[in-house]
């Protein structure tokens, strides 16, 4: 282990079967984000470039848990042990990026979460003979917005917007994606 590289304290936390936050404790960190001179454009909450992880070892640390250090989240997607020394851990995360907002679901207090949105994106509705309709997609991580679900309220700065429905075939357990309509 390089000494001075694992020197932040981060919570380790899981999604639960109902979709619930839970930390599992802390753990010692170094994260090594790759500077890239011309990053691609975010098509999403996930960032497109992933971060290197080095950990104090613990065996808690599994690919689907999550790292929390300071205002910023991870999605665990690979741990390696390196050395074989059960020293530290070689961990490969997918960053979730976006503006800070809240969720509100009915009858229950609003929920702090990243949002990510994208302006006139092309629809379709299995539904109808029309062709495409321009609408507003966006998307939430489950950890920290839960079960967001049509007609809750996703607020973001200034603006509100409804959750018309769900974006077909885009919760992956991880990111649940939302058809939205400004609220005036």
């Amino acid at each position: 282990m390089r000494a001075g590289e694992i020197r932040h304290r981060a919570e380790l936390l899981e999604l639960d079967g109902d979709l619930q936050e839970h930390c599992l404790g802390k753990v010692w960190v170094g994260i090594i984000t790759q500077e890239n001179a011309a990053p691609p454009a975010p098509a999403g909450l996930r960032n497109p470039i992933r971060v290197d992880i080095r950990a104090r070892y613990n065996p808690s640390i599994i690919i689907g848990r999550y790292l929390r250090h300071d205002q910023r989240l991870f999605h665990v997607t690979s741990v390696r042990d390196p050395i074989g020394t059960r020293a530290e851990l070689r961990v490969t995360a997918d960053e979730l990026m976006g503006a800070p907002g809240q969720v509100i679901r009915q009858r229950q207090a609003p929920k702090c979460c990243r949002v990510f949105l994208a302006f006139d994106v092309p629809y379709v509705s299995p539904d109808s003979d029309q062709g495409p309709v321009l609408r507003i997609y966006g998307e939430v991580a489950l950890i920290e917005a839960g079960r967001v679900e049509q007609d809750d309220i996703v607020v973001v700065g200034r603006d509100r917007y409804c959750v018309l429905w769900l974006a077909a075939d885009s919760d992956d357990g991880v990111v649940r994606g939302l058809w939205l309509e400004k609220v005036s």
